[in-house]
């Protein structure tokens, strides 16, 4: 059913709706989203043990590590995903082109991987200091990171290859089993070592077992090569060139809310920063479904203006509907999901909508970067850098740093003017494409 559904032509004919290829595409979002449904339920499980069983001390240094795992790892792409997810987009039906896609830009991040560590693990040790971590607690959070980093080294780029083949339901299985093993671990170990390090590494282990899975998946559909390409390799680096300093001002914009406060405000605040962004993580689910059907969508089609434009038009409005259903879930559901956290998390109804919220923008932010790159868009990154200086200089004057509420709405202010500047972008870019209605 599923390769039915990936063979479908983009387009049928010129003024034919294909209401079958609408149903099974419908189907197929459905299927999608259940699985990701049970995935992220499952890392929601997960997540909430982590919090209920670690001191208010501890998941502030499991917030700081988490974090800054999320920086490693987005400083160790800088671009390079969206490289071979727009060179792999051209050449996706030849198994051995994309073969040689895919291992240019499995060299180039191990590459930047190593400068990525040297880079962000001082910085993750004086942060751990600084909550008074002790130097054996610090030194195994450190190490208890390495596993879960190197599993992302691959993981993202391999699983480019069945997205672009739109390969769904082999990858969800694996997915699944990962956020399954991830969980069992978890509860094996936590409840007798309810430490920093212990739950980090139950999270990393079964994505390295996932990984296995997934090379296996991606090599169904491309060539396994030790051959690199130099021409691949510079297209992949011209992205990288255009995207690392936004890269690199991404990663310190994700951190300087949980670096002001873990300088000025209380343990107590950060702790609870990372709490409810556990919850914020569910859209998570909705990113991933988007990426793994619309974006591969989106890359594919062919480069005329009636197109792009239309299917853009209907993915804003979908996700429109989807921020809303979310906001209204959150503001009517807060004191259950709160009681969810635990006691120490109680009373920040208010709290949860503004993490919710900020959530959401960083939703669009992605599914509208994920857009632009798949088709080779970049944003000159000093004009996205400025624009994002200016909200964050302006946000930090304005809002009390120090306290939960003010971090949040820093958070909400900077998420959206990334969302605001992207979405302009792309909608630009593709009222500058081609005017022909259809490939011939």
């Amino acid at each position: 059913m599923f390769k039915e559904i990936v063979n479908t032509p983009v387009i049928q004919s010129k003024r034919t709706i294909n209401y079958h290829q609408y149903g099974n595409l419908i189907k197929l979002v459905l299927f999608t989203g259940g699985a990701q449904g049970l995935i992220q339920a499952l890392g929601l499980i997960c997540g909430i043990i982590i919090i209920r069983m670690l001191s208010i001390e501890e998941y502030a240094y499991y917030t700081l590590a988490n974090t800054m795992l999320g920086a490693m790892i987005a400083l160790t792409d800088g671009g390079i995903s969206a490289g071979v997810m727009s060179e792999g987009g051209k050449v996706w039906q030849e198994k051995s082109k994309l073969g040689i896609v895919l291992q240019t830009g499995l060299a180039l991040r191990r590459k930047f991987a190593f400068v990525s560590l040297m880079i962000a693990v001082p910085i993750l040790l004086y942060l751990l200091r600084n909550q008074d971590a002790s130097w054996v607690n610090t030194f195994l959070i450190i190490a208890a990171i390495l596993p879960a980093f190197f599993a992302a080294l691959s993981g993202s780029l391999l699983n480019i290859i069945p997205r672009l083949n739109q390969t769904v339901q082999p990858l969800q299985k694996n997915q699944i089993g990962v956020a399954a093993g991830r969980l069992l671990m978890t509860v094996s170990i936590i409840f007798i070592f309810p430490f920093t390090a212990v739950a980090i590494i139950a999270s990393g282990i079964p994505q390295i077992i996932g990984n296995i899975g997934i090379k296996k998946l991606a090599y169904q559909n491309a060539e396994e090569t030790k051959e690199t390409s130099i021409q691949i390799r510079k297209k992949i680096l011209q992205k990288v060139n255009r995207m690392l300093p936004e890269t690199i001002y991404y990663c310190l914009s994700s951190q300087i809310t949980y670096w002001i406060i873990s300088f000025i405000g209380s343990t107590v605040a950060l702790a609870s920063l990372g709490a409810l962004a556990r919850i914020g993580t569910i859209v998570t689910v909705f990113i991933m479904i988007f990426n793994m059907l619309f974006t591969p969508r989106f890359a594919r089609l062919p480069e005329s203006k009636i197109i792009l434009k239309k299917y853009l038009l209907s993915v804003s409005v979908l996700l429109i509907v989807l921020v809303i259903l979310i906001l209204t879930t959150a503001y009517f559901g807060s004191s259950p999901i709160l009681w969810l956290l635990g006691d120490e998390y109680k009373g920040l109804n208010k709290e949860l909508l503004l993490s919710i919220g900020g959530s959401c923008a960083s939703l669009l932010t992605q599914c509208f970067f994920a857009l632009n790159t798949s088709r080779g868009w970049i944003i000159h990154p000093m004009i996205y850098i400025l624009i994002s200086i200016i909200s964050t200089t302006v946000s930090i004057i304005v809002f009390d740093m120090g306290t939960l509420q003010g971090a949040l709405y820093f958070g909400i202010v900077v998420a959206s003017t990334q969302a605001l500047t992207l979405i302009v972008y792309c909608y630009n870019k593709t009222l500058k494409s081609s005017t022909l209605p259809y490939r011939t």
